[in-house]
Parts: C-alpha cells; structure tokens; sequence
C-alpha cells in the first residue's frame, strides 16, 4: 500500500505556465512545495503569491480542508503570508479533528 502519493502535473496559476511550459527559467516565478495529507506538488507560482492564494487555488486538487491551518518553512502562516522561493507550504487539519472519508 502507498502511503505516500506525489503528483506533479502542468498547471496554470494566473496565466503563468508550471512545468513544462516554454520558459525553461520563469523569471515572475516561485518554486515551493505545497503539501496536504499524503499529497505533495512541486509548483511553480506568481511571485507575490500568499498562502491564501495557494489554499484557494489548490484546495480541490490537494484536498486542502477549508479549515486547515498553515505551516511555512516550519512556522505558523495566516492566509496573507507571502510564500517565497524554495519553502514548503504544509496545510494540517486543526488539531483533535479527524479527516473527512
């Protein structure tokens, strides 16, 4: 059983290609990790982007729960935090809740 599930796909985030797109070196971009539950992406996203942003756009494909809270680079993160090049953004069920399913 696979306990761990890493999906990397091309994606569109306010028109700027991710992976695989035609600019080998995005110069508006930043590379992070977003991850929720056993899902893990490495994206690409607009520069200025904040987590908000992030649960927002990546909530359905991730399973981000609406309620979740933020952990960047191993501290806390409100939904206006900017994420910046290189960091891991890790959204947690709020703590004593179970998972839905």
């Amino acid at each position: 059983m696979e306990l761990t599930r890493t999906r990397t796909r091309d994606l569109m985030i306010s028109g700027l290609p991710l992976f695989g797109g035609d600019d080998p070196e995005p110069t508006i971009g930043v590379g992070l990790t977003i991850q929720s539950g056993p899902f893990s992406q490495h994206l690409t996203v607009p520069a200025g982007t904040t987590v908000g942003e992030v649960r927002r756009r990546f909530g359905v494909s991730l399973h981000i729960a609406a309620g979740s809270v933020a952990q960047l680079a191993g501290d806390m993160a409100d939904d206006e935090t900017v994420v910046r090049a290189g960091e891991i953004l890790t959204f947690y069920p709020r703590a004593g809740e179970k998972g839905q399913g």
